[in-house]
């Protein structure tokens, strides 16, 4: 088997592994686990139902998420005390009735009467500085799954946000795959290998990927505008810096 069928072959297996991985991820993540989703999810909401982009300083959290704190767990603070955090953590809500917990879990799975729609809630949301792509491009997600259960909706939108991110590698790995097939790029072919396969393990050297962009925020966006300017500028850069090659 030649060298380059060897490493095309692998990095295909651990792209589709990273696929796995990401969505058991995000299957087994409880709701609003993720970093700052209460607020993502409420700049989504906002400018989905609205069509107003929120703004610093006068966007509230919806009240959506304010009310899921009085039936379901919420996550722990990240700082002591850990268990003051505004709503039920999981040893109050499991520690709590039978009933209390088959209502709290009913929230969850069971589909709403009334599809949600963004109305302001009390809270301040802290993450109205960012700008609006990425909560645009969710906007059809959002109101297309609006009538689902949280549990449903919120895996539906973490997947999209993580198919940017996984999309991201994809296109670093076949950069550098389609360069080691190019016959103008031999002389070049180890440092190809190794740059393939740095994307190849990325994942795996900075673990922290899947919590950071297989859930619902705007950095699996950035990833994936960063692989297409990387690949827009290697391309400019082999052709001369022209912005007719670029493209």
């Amino acid at each position: 088997m030649k060298k380059h069928t060897l490493v095309s072959r692998s990095i295909f297996l651990l792209i589709l592994g990273y696929l796995f991985l990401g969505v058991a991820h995000i299957a087994i993540l409880p709701p609003w686990e993720g970093f700052d989703e209460t607020a993502h999810y409420s700049y989504l909401q906002q400018i989905a139902d609205t069509l107003k982009i929120p703004r610093q300083g006068t966007a509230f959290i919806s009240k959506d998420v304010e009310k899921y704190r009085l039936f379901s767990p919420i996550p722990y603070r990240s700082v002591s005390p850990v268990e003051q955090n505004g709503g039920l953590t999981y040893k109050d809500f499991f520690e709590s009735s039978a009933e209390d917990v088959k209502i709290g879990g009913e929230h969850i799975h069971k589909a709403p009467m009334n599809p949600r729609t963004y109305s302001e809630g009390n809270g301040l949301n802290w993450q109205s500085q960012h700008p609006p792509l990425y909560y645009l491009l969710l906007s059809p997600i959002y109101l297309s799954t609006k009538h689902l259960s949280w549990g449903a909706q919120l895996f539906i939108l973490r997947l999209t946000s993580y198919l940017f991110a996984w999309s991201a590698l994809i296109i670093g790995c076949f950069i550098y795959l389609n360069r080691i097939h190019s016959n103008s790029y031999k002389a070049d072919e180890r440092i190809y290998y190794w740059i393939t396969i740095g994307f190849g393990i990325w994942p795996i050297l900075f673990p922290s990927w899947f919590p950071e962009m297989a859930r619902m925020g705007n950095d699996s966006l950035c990833a994936l505008i960063m692989a297409l300017i990387w690949a827009v500028s290697l391309r400019a850069c082999s052709k001369g810096l022209s912005l007719v090659y670029a493209f």
